[in-house]
């Protein structure tokens, strides 16, 4: 019965039985069989019934503990549910277990004395059937004392069997959880991130407490092998021991596994560390060459220290490294920038001085590549705020150059060839015309000249306004008739001073030939100033008005700048632009000019944050892959980011997308 007051009276009245039957034993009369029975004998089977009657009582006793075994039956509530799995499998945490080994020790304990009070009556006389009565009795007692013990091997082992399965789920989930460290974890759309680090610590921490798992779970089965062959040939108690098995065999699987995943982590880890040594070293040789004003290798240095970083987050993430090189590496950047827009500005104004005097000297060419080189030096350490004077000068570079559009003949140009074989036909021509008309002859110089006349004709066809063909037609007009010539070139020129503000380049270059074949004649010299100021290809002198008001606009930009108002010196340079353009020689406007840009320390961004430089590469690779928005959309992402405005090669990116939008 599993009624506890029943097992307890059972047991009880077979302990009374056990005693009274040695009492009577006692006090039968054994003289008068003495012959028969022996005293030695009748008083061994009197003490061996006493002292099983003891046994007995023992046994009624532990009915006591039935509400503990009772428990067992369960192993998932009660304690088991209060502790974690690993301390559920440990049986000295468990005070359940503890009571029921100590149970378990006890009913063997009786099984061993009754055990031993059958053995030592083995040897004696029949005692007229007392012994076999004896023997009945105890065996009524052993079993009720192995069905109790198959009870307690039975939820013991269902305890263990229920409770190794919750631990290995647990140790499972732990391992799973370290596994997403290292195969990585995203919030979102983010791309994914590593722990290998951390990943090691749950992996090593998880290994020790599945090989104490597995050592208790051994010492289990251990004990279950131990029992007796009856609990062991028990349905109920094998199918548990199996599973017990099953949980030490998965533990086992599940170390091994976590050892590959440990190499893997190191592994992990180990690039990790080389990519950061190798930052670290990119950083140092970024600092190295900023002090030797080597700023495109700082630069550079800089920028592959930003990708190794990135390539050592990309395997291992740290928030404490991330924040650490965002943090050096702008650090170094603005510093790179500051003392490399020092160096730019004096560049710059040198380049603007050379530019200016090729320009007076009438090298236009030479002029633009000049400012196009102070355009470019300038926009690395402002590319946000582009020079206004290198600006101006461009754009009188490109008028002057408009006006003397097709005057010349690139050497790219196809027809290069063929037209320059036909000027130096017509020079050739020209000077043979000129030798007949000197020696007389001039029905043969005519023929000749009108020939290379007509040649200039058909290059004029193609290049109009050419500047050789355009003069060597003046030179033969002249050789042909020079009064016809002279009176010519006095109504052209009244033409010019008539048609030059409607018919501007045409005009202009008719100037320029008849300037050129004769800068000295009355009043030519000055149209062309005036032709040139009105076209804006000259500068005009300032007026008295225009130098007062340069002095002016002087003044109270140095009054920001004495005064060290750095949040108006944007201010300050607008009103210094404006001083040098009314007055170009306004010397104390160029130089504080100069000084406002030296102190605001430039405006590039030498480097990107980790996880803009990570969004740059994204949108590159979008671009690459031809998705023009969803480049778009990272780099308008990235320019939400003031400090990003600055960057050369996000708006170069930006500028290559537009392109194509």
């Amino acid at each position: 019965s599993d009624s506890a007051s029943t097992h307890a009276s059972l047991a009880n009245a077979v302990r009374l039985t056990g005693i009274m039957q040695g009492y009577f034993l006692s006090f039968t009369d054994f003289a008068v069989r003495e012959d028969t029975w022996g005293v030695p004998s009748y008083a061994s089977l009197a003490d061996a019934y006493r002292a099983t009657g003891i046994y007995a009582s023992t046994y009624a006793t532990l009915g006591d503990t039935y509400k503990e075994w009772q428990k067992l039956r369960d192993p998932t509530v009660d304690w088991l549910n209060t502790v974690p799995a690993a301390a559920a499998i440990r049986s000295n945490t468990n005070p359940l277990i503890a009571g029921c080994d100590a149970r378990l020790g006890e009913l063997q304990g009786i099984t061993d004395g009754v055990n031993s009070l059958q053995s030592a009556l083995d040897g004696l006389s029949p005692l007229e059937g007392y012994a076999d009565r004896y023997s009945a009795f105890a065996a009524d007692i052993l079993g009720g004392v192995d069905s109790d013990s198959l009870v307690w091997w039975r939820r013991k082992a269902a305890y263990f069997d229920t409770s190794g399965a919750l631990a290995y789920g647990n140790r499972k989930a732990a391992y799973d959880h370290a596994t997403t460290l290292l195969e990585g974890t995203s919030a979102g759309a983010e791309p994914l991130v590593y722990y290998p680090a951390e990943s090691v610590v749950e992996y090593n921490a998880l290994r020790a407490e599945i090989s104490a798992d597995r050592k208790a779970l051994a010492g289990v089965l251990d004990a279950m092998a131990a029992s007796s062959e009856a609990t062991r040939a028990d349905a109920d108690f094998a199918a548990s021991t199996a599973n017990i098995q099953k949980t030490v065999d998965a533990l086992d699987q599940l170390t091994a596994q976590s050892g590959e995943s440990l190499a893997k982590a190191n592994s992990r880890i180990l690039q990790a560390n080389l990519a950061k040594q190798e930052a670290d070293l990119r950083y140092s040789q970024a600092l190295v060459a900023m002090n030797q004003n080597n700023f495109q290798l700082a630069r550079d240095n800089i920028q592959r220290a930003r990708e190794k970083y990135n390539l050592s987050l990309s395997w291992q993430e740290s928030a404490a490294l991330r924040a650490e090189s965002d943090r050096k590496l702008e650090k170094i950047g603005s510093d790179i920038t500051r003392i490399e827009n020092e160096t730019v500005v004096r560049e710059v104004r040198a380049l603007i001085s050379s530019g200016k005097n090729f320009y007076y000297q009438g090298n236009i060419d030479q002029a633009e590549q000049v400012f196009n080189q102070a355009k470019t030096r300038w926009s690395v350490t402002n590319p946000d705020s582009p020079n206004a004077e290198v600006t101006n000068w461009l754009d009188i570079i490109k008028t002057a150059l408009s006006m003397k559009t097709g005057r010349t003949i690139p050497v790219s140009d196809p027809l290069y060839p063929q037209m320059s074989q036909l000027l130096n036909a017509v020079n050739t021509e020209y000077a043979t015309g000129a030798a007949y008309m000197k020696a007389g002859k001039q029905t043969e110089a005519l023929a000749v000249l009108n020939d290379a006349k007509s040649k200039l004709q058909q290059l004029k066809l193609v290049y109009p306004l050419n500047q050789d063909a355009g003069l060597l037609t003046l030179m033969i007009d002249k050789l042909i008739d020079p009064a016809a010539f002279n009176e010519s070139f006095r109504q052209r020129l009244d033409a010019i001073r008539a048609d030059y503000k409607t018919k501007k380049q045409d005009s202009y270059s008719e100037l320029l030939d008849l300037y050129q074949m004769n800068p000295s004649y009355p009043g030519i010299k000055t149209l062309l100033y005036d032709v040139e100021i009105y076209l804006g290809i000259r500068i005009p002198p300032p007026d008295p008005a225009a130098i007062k008001r340069s002095d002016q606009l002087t003044a109270s930009a140095k009054k920001i700048y004495d005064g060290n108002a750095q949040s108006q010196f944007a201010q300050a340079r607008l009103q210094l632009e404006e001083a040098i353009k009314l007055n170009p020689d306004n010397q104390a406007a160029i130089l504080l000019i100069d000084r406002i840009a030296t102190a605001s320390g430039g405006s590039g961004t030498a480097v990107l944050s980790g996880a803009d430089e990570q969004k740059y590469q994204q949108a590159v690779q979008e671009l690459q892959k031809g998705n023009t928005i969803n480049a778009s959309a990272l780099v308008e992402q990235l320019l939400l980011n003031p400090k990003n405005r600055n960057s050369s090669k996000i708006l170069d990116l930006k500028k290559r997308i537009d392109s194509l939008l």
